[in-house]
C-alpha cells in the first residue's frame, strides 16, 4: 500500500488531505501546489514530499529538505478579508507542535514569525502565500486560496547534505511511530484543519493567537535584535505579539515598534 493510500485511509479530516498526492521527491511542494490550485484542484488537497530538491523559505531562501524528512503544502480557501489571510501561518506553527506532541515528540518551541526550535535548532519552518485559484466549475468564480507550507525535520541531520545552506537547521528526535511520515500527515492535516478553521472567527483567532503567544520564544521581556530586510536591524525588549501579528520591541529611548516581518536574534 502506497503512503497516500495510507494516509487517505486514517484520514481524521472532513477536507484537508481529500485528495492526498505523495511524492518522492518534488522541487517544491509549494511550487506544485500552486500549479494544482492554478488549475482549479479542490480546496483541501494536500501535497507530501520525502524530499525538496528546490525547497524555499521565507522571501525566497533555501529550505534545505533532505530525503527522509516531511515537506507538506495543503489548499484551503483564503481568509476574508485577505489582510487577514497570515493567520494561518501562526495556526500552522501550533498544529505542526501540537501533532508533534501527539506523536511522542518534544515539547517544541515557536519563533516569531514562522520558525519551529528545539532549543536553539530550528527543527522545521511555515510558509503561507495567497494565490489566485482556477475556477472549480463551469461558470464558477475564481476565488484566492491560502497554501500552506509545513516543513520537518523529522529524518537525517540538515548540515549533512547542504552544510553550508543549513544555518540552524536540525533534525528531530526519532519519534515515537512505525510510520513517521505518514503519521506526522494524519495528526498533522487534523490539527492543520483544526487551527486553521477557528482563525475564521473572531473568538477563533483570539484562542489561537493566544496559545501561539504562550509558546512563542522572545515574546516575553527578553533582548532581541531583528533583522527587517534592506540592511535595516530594531533592537530592544519584547513586548509581545499584537492582534494584527506584529511583534512589538520597545526600543532602548522608550518607541515600541511594530515589526510584521524580520528574522530575529535572541540575545
Amino acid at each position: 500500500m502506497s503512503a497516500a493510500e495510507k494516509i487517505t485511509r486514517r484520514l481524521r479530516t472532513s477536507r484537508f488531505g481529500r485528495p492526498t498526492i505523495v511524492l518522492d521527491s518534488a522541487d517544491s511542494t509549494m511550487a506544485l501546489a500552486r500549479e494544482l490550485a492554478e488549475a482549479g484542484a479542490p480546496i483541501g488537497t494536500a501535497v507530501l514530499a520525502h524530499e525538496q530538491t528546490r525547497g524555499r523559505g521565507r522571501r525566497g531562501r533555501p529550505f534545505v529538505s533532505p530525503r527522509g524528512g516531511f515537506y507538506l503544502t495543503v489548499i484551503d480557501a483564503a481568509i476574508e478579508p485577505l489582510s487577514d489571510a497570515w493567520r494561518v501561518g501562526f495556526a500552522a506553527a501550533l498544529a505542526a507542535r501540537e501533532a508533534l506532541i501527539e506523536l511522542g515528540g518534544p515539547e517544541i518551541q515557536i519563533d516569531w514569525p514562522n520558525d519551529l526550535l528545539l532549543g536553539r535548532g530550528k527543527v522545521g519552518g511555515i510558509l503561507t502565500e495567497v494565490v489566485s485559484a482556477g475556477a472549480r466549475a463551469p461558470g464558477a468564480a475564481a476565488l484566492p486560496v491560502s497554501l500552506i507550507g509545513i516543513g520537518l525535520n523529522i529524518g537525517p541531520e540538515p548540515s549533512a547534505s547542504a552544510p553550508e545552506e543549513a544555518g540552524p537547521a536540525r533534525a528531530l528526535p526519532a519519534l515515537a511511530c512505525a510510520e513517521p511520515f505518514v503519521e506526522v500527515a494524519v495528526a498533522l492535516l487534523a490539527r492543520v484543519e483544526l487551527l486553521c478553521g477557528r482563525c475564521r472567527s473572531t473568538a477563533g483567532w483570539r484562542n489561537v493567537l493566544e496559545s501561539f503567544r504562550h509558546f512563542a520564544v522572545s515574546t516575553h521581556g527578553r533582548r532581541v535584535l531583528v533583522h527587517t530586510g534592506a540592511g535595516t536591524s530594531i533592537e530592544g525588549t519584547s513586548e509581545g505579539i499584537a492582534e494584527d501579528g506584529a511583534l512589538l520591541v520597545r526600543r532602548a529611548d522608550g518607541r515600541v515598534e511594530r515589526l510584521r516581518a524580520g528574522d530575529m536574534l535572541r540575545e
